[in-house]
């Protein structure tokens, strides 16, 4: 037994008590203090600054402790103090540029060598009388496994353009453009490609990259791209306007708020696509143009719907007459010439819904899928119908499409 997950910080009598064979007991009581060190600083993962850097790091734990500052790699100030819970200012001249700053301690306590977590943050030196552009970006890592998503804070700051163009490089190929302002913002980008893999962020002449390795995954779980006929990728998305797939484009509203929606980056650093409450976007492809009930059909769905207002509202339709797919917060409903099937889901949650019809050669099931589990299905007629008379687009509205 782990005594461990039990003590907090301090002293703590542990009593053991053992019983022999026969039934005799010996008790003993153990003390056994807790030390913590920590470190807590003003610095985020990246920061605008303006002259001198100042620098305030609060240590907490008992005995004589350590700090070391670093600047670019390289020890710029060893501090040694006593007090807890006292803050301790460190000034840092610094050049124009981006810079990264870290601190760690240790700290000796009855002959026992503690060190604490290293704190490191970036900085992007500006100065009031140069136009030179500053880019600062984190990745501490510098190797990954295939498809995790990279959540890399950054901070662009240009004196003369604010907000800023700024494009994000993969390979040295640009996979991305976006206008930000100087206050810090998140790249995510998943790494579906095993190697090794350049990411860079430009604004102007300024830049920064950083090469990362991608371990390869022992199982194979890449998607399956036979007979895919349309993919919307946000993460491969640059511009709205410019998508293309096979023929297939996107056309938002008039007015479209691609300030607060657009290609965004989400609360969990995943990069969509956000649709505000009164915008709409719509793609140029029927889904239900063709009967589905020869070849059979399969698509995929990967939003959320937060705030609405009309929970029955049609936040993903594909609909003409009475054939097709209506996609709401609180449910989604197919519904053919003669069937329909619905599901309930639930507003303000990221959710995965697939649809899958099987052709009329095998088992005629047109069956929900959620979160990738079987949810509901339901078996159509041979003579059933899923082709619209008129074929139409298919539109979204007040969602966040992954």
């Amino acid at each position: 037994m782990d005594v461990f997950d039990f003590l907090t910080t301090g002293s703590n009598q542990v009593r053991l008590v053992m019983t022999d064979s026969y039934g005799a007991q010996a008790t003993r009581t153990v003390t056994i203090t807790v030390e913590s060190f920590l470190l807590e600083w003003n610095l985020g993962n990246t920061e605008k600054n303006i002259g001198d850097l100042v620098v305030y790091v609060t240590p907490t734990g008992s005995g004589s402790k350590v700090l070391h500052l670093f600047v670019d790699g390289t020890e710029y100030e060893t501090r040694t103090v006593t007090t807890s819970g006292r803050r301790i200012d460190f000034t840092i001249p610094l050049s124009v540029g981006a810079h990264t700053i870290s601190v760690y301690g240790t700290m000796t306590l009855s002959g026992v060598t503690l060190t604490s977590e290293t704190l490191t943050a970036e900085i992007a030196e500006v100065s009031e009388t140069s136009g030179t552009t500053v880019i600062a970006a984190r990745l501490v890592e510098s190797e990954f496994d295939q498809y995790t998503t990279l959540a890399i804070p950054y901070r662009v700051v240009n004196p003369t353009m604010n907000p800023a163009s700024v494009d994000f490089l993969v390979n040295d190929q640009v996979i991305a453009t976006e206008t930000v302002d100087q206050a810090e913002h998140l790249w995510s980008y998943r790494a579906t490609e095993s190697g090794t893999l350049k990411l860079g962020i430009r604004c102007g002449s300024a830049a920064w990259s950083k090469t990362v390795t991608v371990n390869d995954l022992s199982a194979e779980i890449s998607e399956v791209t036979d007979n895919l006929a349309l993919k919307v990728d946000p993460n491969k998305i640059t511009d709205l306007d410019a998508f293309n797939f096979n023929g297939a484009t996107i056309k938002v509203s008039n007015n479209f708020d691609n300030h607060n929606g657009g290609l965004q980056t989400d609360a969990d650093g995943n990069r969509c696509i956000k649709i505000m409450k009164g915008d709409r976007m719509t793609i140029n492809y029927n889904l239900f143009g063709t009967d589905a009930r020869i070849n059979g059909r399969d698509m995929k769905f990967i939003y959320k719907i937060e705030n609405a207002s009309d929970f029955d509202g049609e936040a993903i339709k594909c609909k003409n007459g009475n054939i097709g797919l209506v996609i709401s917060a609180n449910g989604a409903k197919m519904t053919t010439e003669q069937t329909s099937i619905d599901l309930p889901t639930c507003e303000g949650y990221k959710t995965e819904l697939e649809l899958n019809i099987e052709p009329d050669s095998e088992n005629k099931i047109m069956m929900f899928w959620e979160q990738g589990t079987p949810s509901r299905a339901v078996v159509y007629a041979s003579n059933d119908n899923f082709k619209q008379t008129n074929p139409v687009a298919s539109q979204l509205d007040q969602i966040h499409v992954m």
